[in-house]
């Protein structure tokens, strides 16, 4: 599979795949319109070192973002040059120490790994997580919910231009008309998963009438990407900033640009539920029935939503997804800690695979199992019958967003070792069938829960 090499850019560089024929089209099952528009200049790295250069010797002016991003999406961020990687890692590592909590020069620091991390990366390098828990921490406690949901909608309204603009390139490809379909939807649902970011708006109202027919593809791509700027044009310049840098394929492939952005939304909506679990946990041990019902509504509600973002995935065709798996070894989603942290916020100590980029999860307090236990024969009847129902509710929705990620992974890749460590989809199937809440399951006779996908999702 390719021979392991030293690189200039700081470290051992991974094997890496054989050298990629990358398809003559553009688009679903192409290149993106990136490399496609991209001039020989463009697939050089010297205007990205100049511009580097430029900056490192007047580092008040504004950095060179553009002239970097350009490049890493002409070429990849795994073929990118070695000498401009270990010039960028060595402005990271100077600048990291020293960069203060907020501003422009926190969001440089919070950035730049993701540049540098070909030989290093993990999961969190590969879709920008420092860059956004970042934006949470500078939202403050009172508005993190708000800024969660904020910076996700961007990311959705992006996912929805991106594709728009290849349709609008290729208005004859089925696939490209059947991607933008799944996309656009998302948009117009956002409210289900994304509550705090919801708003209606002209542009909305008109893509759903476009949506509601089988209408032209130059239409249908010219309202979606107007929904799509609307959209994205409501949140801070600092949340559509962030996301568009967040957004650094390591292959040149269009679907690679659709599953960084979907990912980057799952894991808004994974920190969400979380922070919802956790804040219920607290709220059962103070007795607040009304407030624990209402988080996990909100909780629940959100994942009941996710099958209209796995439409999205489900077009990724094969072929892509095997050429994007061979560049993102050791970045898999196992290693999302907001996933885990739900997990982890239910019922603490429940089996989790482990490794070296796997992040460890801890959590004080019992978790919200065991705090149900603890506090049950204290509440009402009904009240420990309603926070009971609505524990159920986020288990059902848990256990069926999981069933769904097994059967896309099998559909998409079959039955091989995952990039993180597991055996795959046999490791999915199995954790799919793991509750939330083991106990409160067997209580209510719940564990002949069905195995089967939801509607919406994966067939």
């Amino acid at each position: 599979m390719g021979s392991t090499s030293e690189d200039r850019s700081g470290g051992q560089a991974a094997a890496a795949p054989e050298e990629t024929v990358w398809p003559a089209h553009s688009g679903v099952g192409g290149v993106s319109l990136a490399v496609e528009r991209a001039r020989p200049a463009d697939r050089s790295p010297d205007a990205a070192r100049a511009a580097l250069a430029r900056w490192s010797e007047a580092p008040a002016q504004a950095f060179p973002y553009a002239d970097v991003l350009g490049y890493y999406r002409a070429v990849g961020r795994n073929h990118a040059d070695d000498e401009l990687l270990a010039e960028l890692r060595a402005v990271g590592e100077r600048l990291t120490p020293a960069a203060p909590a907020y501003g422009e020069e926190r969001l440089l620091a919070d950035w730049l790994p993701m540049t540098y991390d070909r030989t290093d990366g993990d999961y969190d390098s590969y879709i920008g997580t420092t860059v956004f828990d970042s934006l949470v921490e500078q939202a403050g406690p009172g508005r993190r919910v708000e800024a969660v949901d904020g910076f996700t909608a961007v990311a959705v309204a992006d996912l929805v231009a991106i594709e728009a603009d290849a349709l609008a390139a290729a208005p004859d490809a089925p696939r490209a008309y059947a991607r933008t379909r799944a996309a656009a939807r998302t948009l117009t649902r956002i409210g289900d998963y994304l509550p705090y970011a919801a708003a209606e708006s002209e542009d909305l109202a008109q893509l759903r009438t476009v949506l509601s027919v089988q209408s032209a593809a130059d239409i249908l791509a010219a309202v979606a990407a107007k929904a799509a700027q609307s959209t994205a044009a409501r949140f801070p310049v600092i949340h559509r900033k962030a996301v568009e840098l967040t957004l650094i394929p390591t292959t040149r492939l269009h679907d690679e640009l659709m599953f960084i952005r979907s990912i980057q939304i799952f894991e808004g909506i994974y920190q969400q539920v979380a922070r919802g679990v956790e804040a219920a946990s607290a709220g059962l041990e103070r007795g607040d029935v009304a407030a624990v019902c209402e988080l996990l509504a909100d909780a629940a509600a959100r994942i009941e939503a996710t099958p209209i973002l796995y439409r999205v995935l489900t077009g990724m065709p094969v072929e892509s997804f095997a050429v994007i798996r061979g560049y993102t070894d050791g970045r898999s989603a196992i290693q999302s800690r907001w996933y885990r942290q739900v997990e982890a916020f239910c019922m603490p100590g429940q089996p989790m695979p482990t490794g070296k980029k796997i992040p460890d999860v801890r959590v004080e307090g019992p978790g919200l199992d065991a705090a149900f236990v603890a506090r049950a024969a204290a509440l009402h009847t009904d009240d420990a019958r309603r926070v009971a129902e609505a524990m159920l509710r986020l288990d059902k929705a848990w256990g069926a967003m999981k069933r769904n990620h097994w059967g896309l992974t099998l559909k998409i890749i079959g039955d091989v070792p995952g990039t993180g460590g597991t055996t795959g989809a046999s490791y999915l199937k199995t954790a799919a069938q793991v509750p939330l809440f083991p106990r409160l399951r067997r209580d209510a006779g719940a564990e002949g829960a069905s195995h089967t996908t939801t509607d919406e999702g994966v067939h």
